[in-house]
């Protein structure tokens, strides 16, 4: 288009037109280019004219909102020209609404990324010293026992305190399942602590905004991939959240039933807003939201009807405006749940254990917890490890995965070369999420893996098995 000082347009194509958000070319000229833009670019546009007429600058792309289309980014870029011999601008004008909320997901995605490990760090911070809260609660339980009376209201204090730290490590559990990037195959997975975490996740806004209501029926397992799963969950409640509209009545329901013979249903009901027909149409289109700016890019449902419908699932939207909206996912059902092999509560006869790990409570009350069944011995890192099972007979070795200097990796790879078969004798123990190569390597190795933090049962029954499949 070509603009005349002031900002007086004499001459636009179409396109122009159609950007400025003008039904026709005759409509546009004679107007001026300035009432098409937001009072605070317009302004600005006009000293940018009289500037380029006076000096002959040419004016480097800016980007400019569209009165007419509010969701619009013009990138407007213009030089002196000259038309019917009187001074004037040539502007070029083009969409890059998509190019801007394209640039705007990869920082969010960078920013994702970096919340991740973040997450991932956080996550095994605080489960080492759960882990060592956890086994001394467990030795006090087992010091109280061996007196002749137990201190009333002790056991309370005791279960208490056990019920807190299990609420820590479903949070630390988020946080893992936040920053893993998985990205396995589908396959059989129980969709009810799917649900469960998704629950947790948006659990502080929910219980603030709604009453929430759980339908769970007894169903088949799903073919999926749980923590994409997860996130589907996640962005469906969110945005049942954020349709609420601050009524003392105000529910959401989660549902879980079979639908038919050969899939699973799971919706998500909410009495907020509603969506209009006219947005219906739109609301799995990438980028496309009617949110104010900054409070969400329009990519949340998109993604997750990408995700459903990558495992051969369905997600559908009902809505009636003004009443609500409920969100549906339909996947397909496993036959069975894969079998579940029960450890073997028995501690069996003692062993000869090494216990590996560079957080010194951890190991210490390790040893201390494990020494009333076998004979321990403890070991700061993974060098002293590899010392060790040089000059001793280990049955079992418990070691930590993420370690400075020598990993649980790396003492599983070295014991092959200098101890070989005593690497199938490792129980890794862990704190959080590990880089995916490593995650990798671990599953690769078919050791036992305890998430933790964990109780004494659990690490003396991995324990038991592992020494009985070496023998």
């Amino acid at each position: 288009m070509v603009i005349l000082e002031g900002g007086l347009i004499v001459f636009i194509n179409a396109v122009a037109a159609r950007l400025l958000g003008v039904g026709s070319i005759e409509a546009a000229l004679g107007t001026a280019v300035t009432s098409y833009l937001p009072p605070a670019d317009a302004q600005a546009t006009v000293e940018r004219i009289g500037r380029m007429m006076r000096t002959g600058e040419v004016m480097p792309a800016n980007e400019y909102g569209v009165l007419a289309a509010p969701e619009r980014t013009v990138e407007i870029k213009a030089m002196k020209w000259e038309w019917q011999g009187r001074p004037a601008v040539l502007a070029f004008a083009r969409d890059v609404t998509e190019r801007k909320a394209l640039q705007q997901h990869l920082v969010r995605a960078d920013r994702l990324a970096a919340v991740g490990t973040l997450a991932a760090g956080v996550a095994h911070e605080i489960n080492n010293p759960l882990t060592y809260i956890q086994l001394s609660l467990q030795l006090i339980e087992s010091a109280l026992e061996k007196l002749p009376e137990m201190p009333e209201g002790v056991p309370d204090y005791i279960r208490d305190a056990q019920h807190g730290i299990e609420r820590v490590a479903a949070i630390t559990r988020s946080l893992r399942m936040f920053a893993r990037a998985d990205e396995a195959p589908p396959c059989p997975v129980d969709p009810v602590p799917v649900l469960d975490r998704a629950l947790e996740i948006v659990g502080h806004d929910l219980r603030h905004r709604a009453r929430l209501v759980r339908r769970i029926a007894e169903t088949p397992w799903v073919i999926a991939n749980g923590s994409r799963l997860e996130q589907v969950l996640v962005n469906l409640l969110l945005n049942s959240i954020q349709s609420l509209r601050g009524r003392e009545d105000d529910t959401i329901t989660v549902e879980l039933c079979a639908a038919g013979t050969e899939h699973v249903a799971l919706s998500i009901t909410d009495t907020g807003s509603g969506i209009s027909p006219a947005v219906r149409e739109r609301i799995f289109d990438p980028f496309f939201t009617t949110k104010a700016v900054g409070e969400g890019m329009g990519l949340g449902l998109a993604v997750s009807k990408s995700i459903i419908d990558s495992i051969g699932g369905q997600l559908e939207l009902t809505s009636t405006e003004g009443t609500g909206t409920t969100a549906t996912v339909t996947l397909r059902a496993h036959e069975a749940p894969p079998k579940v092999v029960e450890p073997d509560p028995s501690i069996g006869e003692p062993r000869r254990v090494l216990v590996v790990d560079d957080e010194a409570r951890v190991r210490e009350l390790l040893g201390i917890v494990l020494g009333q069944f076998h004979d321990i011995t403890v070991v700061d890192g993974g060098e002293a490890a590899i010392a060790a099972a040089r000059d001793g007979q280990f049955d079992v070795i418990v070691c930590d995965v993420m370690m400075p200097g020598l990993s649980g990796v790396d003492v599983h790879k070295q014991l092959a070369a200098v101890v070989p078969g005593l690497e199938r004798r490792i129980v890794f123990i862990t704190g959080g999420t590990f880089v995916t190569d490593v995650a990798e390597l671990v599953s690769a190795t078919g050791n036992r893996v305890i998430q933790k933090p964990f109780d004494v049962e659990q690490i003396l029954a991995a324990i038991a098995e592992t020494a009985r499949a070496a023998l």
